[in-house]
């Protein structure tokens, strides 16, 4: 009787179907979630952050309700702390 192989050195899944190892991503912000910034000489606060492709940092800003536009995505770059 010959002997049955067990293993099996590749997978026999589609690559679309084979888990792939993630990479970890870890970044430093420059305003952290609720911070109060400056922008265009108008105040706001950060309610959301994301980076673009690119890796640039995307904060979403609320100014302030009766304004015409209250939210705003502004680049971290044209943005500036309040202390």
């Amino acid at each position: 009787m010959p002997a049955v192989e067990n293993h099996i050195d590749r997978i026999a899944l589609p690559r679309s179907l084979v888990g792939r190892r993630r990479r970890t991503y870890v970044c430093t912000w420059k305003f952290r979630m609720g911070a109060i910034v400056e922008f265009h000489g108008d105040r706001g606060m950060v309610l959301q952050r994301t980076r673009t492709a690119m890796g640039r940092e995307l904060y979403l800003i609320w100014f302030r309700a009766g304004d015409e536009r209250p939210y705003r995505w502004v680049l971290g770059s044209a943005l500036k702390h309040v202390h």
